[in-house]
């Protein structure tokens, strides 16, 4: 069988089985063909006489036609069988029901079948690497692609947004003609350039005031001078402040228009016809605008911007005027911005005056005739009748500190406290009192009755000088002022004060007075008794001890009988030798000498 087997692939067969020629094809990715060898005779062996692997030979390798000559050896006569080798368990376990009785054939074809499918799976295994690295090259190359792809694209994007962020930085100094502050929008009139530049707010980075403070947009309203910072390529807003640099003039009347020109107080300011004028938030209209109003401007290089009126005029319209001929009618607002000053005549028009309270005043030749208070309306016309006589007067009192003060009006004296009848007009006043600076002021009589305040300012300091024995003579530079305790008015200076006791030296006091002080207080509590002439020892002994207890056992306010009889033969000759002592003595003693000569101690006396 099995010689029938391979007899029918010989080359003389028409075709050679397709599957033999498959499992040879394969084999070949395994070993690589060999030359074949001539036959070899059978062994002596039992071995030799099995029959030999039939061993076919492709020329041109797998890619060779499939009638390439094939080399076949001839077939051997079967001999003696011969056990096969046991094979690997874990190699035959796929064929453990098999036939033993197979032939060899078969066994060969499970070979290689075996190791087709080995080969395969390597091959597989292999492919499998590869197609991961290959997978893992291509997802690490599509990344990388999609990074350089992005970079790519940044960088194309940037190139092409460059372009669109050209900036051309701009700047705007003007005054906000127009604003709409619901939609944001705002135009800025420079008379720099002459020129006016819309704004959308909704684009302006920040809004701040002069001092750099943000705020919104409703903060903002026509007449305000702006620095604008922006982009003029595409109008984008980097900063809307208020201008700093602009200065203001306040309280400003008496302008005069002309050619463009408005001059105040002497000074001349540009304007054209963008300057925004307003009175109380509306528009006033420069041409409106007179020598009387008061106003606040505006100004940046010269140039007035913005002119708010801050009070407007009214008029009054004096009647009754032919007593008041030949006066003077001052108007003077309340506010203190402005005076209105006109002659009277008999017939006289209405008069600009500034709303508001004002004061009406009518003088001649030094004296007020009328003076009145009146309220103004802008734009109104308010008329005043004045009395029928000029000549009025009006009661003054006089009120005076300090109450003693002379008073005099126009050469007149008067006195402190007293009213009296003053001509409607100015007046000289002058006070005078002792210890007191004069006292000057001019006083305006202008109506019914009036009260008149004199404070005077103390030019003196009033010095209070008491003493702790009764009956001190007071010196003050040597020039007898009375007796302690009473006041004297003193000057700004340093004085000798000297008190003078009978019974106890001189006691003297440097006192410096300060001026602007009401009241000084100066107190001497400090005397020293005088030393007593001894007519004889025995006696002064004698009578020592009974003096001693006397002074001990009696007050100051009482006097004892025993006291007068045993010191009358003493205190009868010591005026005479005192008083005389008193007046030679008195220059020649000085509060110098007394610390020098102690007190003489009663006890130590008795003691002896």
């Amino acid at each position: 069988m099995e010689n029938e087997h391979w007899a029918a692939d010989l080359p003389g067969n028409d075709k050679i089985n397709d599957e033999e020629n498959a499992l040879d094809l394969f084999s070949g990715l395994e070993e690589e063909p060999t030359q074949a060898e001539p036959p070899v005779e059978a062994a002596a062996e039992p071995a030799a006489d099995l029959p030999s692997e039939p061993t076919i030979k492709i020329e041109g390798g797998l890619d060779a036609p499939v009638d390439t000559p094939v080399y076949i050896p001839p077939v051997q006569e079967p001999g003696p069988q011969v056990p096969e080798p046991e094979e690997d368990e874990d190699e035959d376990d796929d064929w453990d029901d098999e036939d033993p009785e197979e032939d060899s054939g078969s066994e060969m074809y499970r070979k290689r079948l075996r190791r087709l499918i080995r080969n395969l799976s390597i091959i597989a295994a292999c492919t499998l690497v590869v197609v991961c690295l290959i997978v893992f090259a291509v997802f690490n190359h599509m990344r990388n692609a999609q990074k350089n792809k992005k970079k790519q694209n940044a960088a194309e994007s940037a190139s092409e947004v460059a372009p669109e962020e050209v900036y051309e930085g701009a700047e705007v100094v003007g005054v906000i003609e127009q604003i709409d502050g619901v939609n944001g929008k705002v135009t800025v009139y420079s008379a720099l350039t002459e020129s006016t530049t819309d704004f959308d707010l909704s684009r302006a980075e920040k809004i701040t005031d002069q001092y750099g403070t943000e705020i919104a947009v409703s903060n903002l309203h026509r007449g305000q001078i702006v620095d604008v910072q922006f982009n003029a390529a595409n109008g984008k807003i980097d900063l809307f402040r208020l201008t700093a640099e602009a200065s203001e003039l306040t309280n400003a009347y008496g302008a005069v228009i002309e050619d463009h020109v408005l001059t105040v107080s002497g000074v001349a300011y540009s304007i054209d016809e963008h300057v925004v004028c307003l009175y109380q938030g509306e528009d006033f209209g420069i041409q409106n605008l007179t020598q009387q109003q008061v106003f606040t401007a505006k100004i940046l290089d010269g140039h007035i911007y913005t002119i708010y009126v801050t009070y407007n005029t009214g008029q009054l319209e004096l009647k009754n005027t032919s007593s008041y001929v030949g006066g003077m009618l001052t108007v003077t607002s309340a506010t203190g911005a402005k005076s209105t000053v006109q002659d009277v005549s008999s017939i006289m028009g209405p008069v600009d005056v500034l709303e508001g309270l004002n004061t009406v005043t009518i003088t001649k030749n030094g004296s007020t005739l009328y003076t009145a208070k009146v309220f103004i309306v802008g734009g109104e016309v308010r008329t005043l009748n004045l009395p029928e006589s000029s000549e009025r007067t009006g009661a003054v009192k006089l009120v005076a500190d300090p109450e003693s003060a002379s008073i005099t009006i126009d050469g007149t004296s008067y006195v402190a406290g007293e009213t009296i009848e003053l001509a409607y007009g100015e007046h000289q006043l002058v006070a005078t009192a002792p210890g007191y600076s004069d006292y000057t002021k001019d006083i305006t009589v202008g109506q019914p009755y009036q009260r008149v305040l004199i404070q005077m300012v103390n030019s003196t300091t009033s010095v209070s000088i008491t003493s702790a024995v009764s009956g001190s003579a007071v010196y003050i530079d040597g020039s007898y002022y009375g007796t302690a305790p009473l006041r004297a008015s003193l000057y700004p200076g340093t004085y000798s004060i000297t008190l003078v006791t009978p019974g106890y030296y001189d006691v003297t006091m440097k006192v410096t007075v300060t001026g602007g002080t009401l009241e000084q207080v100066v107190y001497f509590s400090e005397f020293y008794p005088e030393e007593k002439e001894e007519s004889s020892e025995p006696e002064s002994s004698s009578s020592e001890p009974e003096s001693s207890s006397e002074s001990e056992s009696s007050s100051e306010s009482e006097s004892s009988s025993e006291s007068e009889s045993s010191s009358e033969p003493e205190s009868s000759s010591e005026p005479e030798s005192s008083s005389e002592p008193e007046s030679s003595s008195e220059s020649e003693s000085s509060s110098e000498s007394i610390p020098d000569e102690p007190e003489p101690d009663p006890s130590e006396e008795t003691g002896e």
